[in-house]
């Protein structure tokens, strides 16, 4: 029969109270025939036990459909991930949230959750934008200006050391060339602070050397031995974070270094000086030089002809060859000729030579 089936079977919802109340009502009536002992009251009581027991079952139920939907108990505010969300984990470990049939087993695996993962997803990816954007403000600085150049060094007294700007995090390199353009071998270097600037050989043998500051603000300067030269070139070093070297070339002229040069046959004797005028160094003997005013610039004469080195462009006479170094200086060879024009600032300047 229908009503000998479990009271939490699967009957229609809207019959399982009706039916549960006759049910416990008729018990009632046959235990206080068999117990005289057995009151209405008992009766009423077996009704609300049975009730609740159905109430039981329901909310069991719903835990088990949706583990989502779970409340949040004191306990768990402020202890890493909510606990709704810890519910949900748990669930996908194969824990159904909010059952009660697995005991410490679950408890203690969302505490090992908590205790392995104090944040959550979104915690951490803003901890660390958060990181980036710090180590990004304490990284981060502006590029200097690369600067490439030359500059030509004639190691005589009074004469200014050449300057090497050098920036942290860039390696500046320094090369030394002779009075051709011929790389000079380096023998031996010291810096003046060992301490805050790095430098490095490029190679055995080398002409060159690379510089880099392990610090912010500051100067110091390089002494360089080059092979078969006494003299040492004493170069400044200067921290600058606005500009920097990224290769600086420094051409020094020596006569020994000419005439070592020559005699090993690497450059043969040129038909004309214009190289060693614009170098202002290593003319003939015979080479006079004679005196120009009202620019600028110096002149020697050579046989019947005039070189002429100046930072000026010159217009006049119309000259037979020509020569510019890398700071901006240029050399001429022309007839000889007693006056110069000269293109100074957009306007034209007269230079008088005095020939002999």
């Amino acid at each position: 029969m229908a009503a000998s089936k479990h009271p939490l079977g699967p009957a229609p919802c809207r019959f399982a109270f009706p039916l549960a109340a006759g049910i416990a009502a008729a018990l009632a009536s046959c235990l206080a025939d068999v117990r005289p002992g057995f009151s209405s009251g008992a009766g009423e009581h077996l009704k609300s036990a049975y009730h609740g027991g159905i109430q039981d079952r329901r909310l069991l139920e719903e835990s088990l459909r949706s583990p989502s939907k779970t409340q949040l108990s004191p306990s768990d505010v402020g202890t890493g991930p909510p606990a709704a969300e810890m519910n949900v984990r748990t669930a996908q470990a194969g824990f159904p949230a909010g059952a009660s049939g697995f005991g410490s087993r679950a408890e203690g695996f969302e505490e090992a959750l908590r205790r392995a993962f104090p944040m959550t997803p979104d915690m951490v990816r803003r901890y660390r934008e958060i990181f980036e954007e710090n180590e990004r403000a304490i990284r981060e600085i502006p590029e200097p200006t690369p600067l490439v150049e030359a500059e030509i060094v004639m190691l005589e007294p009074g004469d200014p050391p050449p300057s090497l700007r050098v920036s942290p995090g860039i390696a500046s390199v320094i090369g030394f060339f002779d009075a051709f353009g011929n790389p000079w071998a380096i023998r031996q270097h010291v810096v003046g602070n060992g301490d805050d600037y790095r430098i490095v050989d490029l190679g055995e043998g080398t002409n060159s050397l690379a510089i880099s500051p392990a610090v912010r603000v500051g100067w110091t300067n390089l002494v360089v031995v080059l092979e078969d030269e006494p003299l040492p070139v004493v170069a400044r070093v200067i921290v600058d974070r606005k500009s920097a070297h990224f290769r600086h070339e420094i051409r020094v002229l020596r006569r020994r270094a000419l005439e070592d040069t020559r005699g090993r046959g690497s450059s043969p004797k040129p038909k004309n000086y214009i190289r060693f005028a614009l170098d202002g160094f290593g003319l003939p003997d015979d080479a006079a030089r004679v005196p120009v005013s009202g620019a600028q610039a110096s002149a020697w004469l050579i046989g019947d002809d005039l070189y002429v080195r100046s930072a000026h462009t010159l217009v006049s006479p119309p000259w037979t060859e020509t020569a510019s170094s890398p700071d901006g200086v240029h050399a001429y060879r022309l007839s000889a000729s007693p006056v110069l024009l000269f293109s100074i600032g957009g306007a034209i300047t007269r230079a008088d030579v005095e020939l002999p």
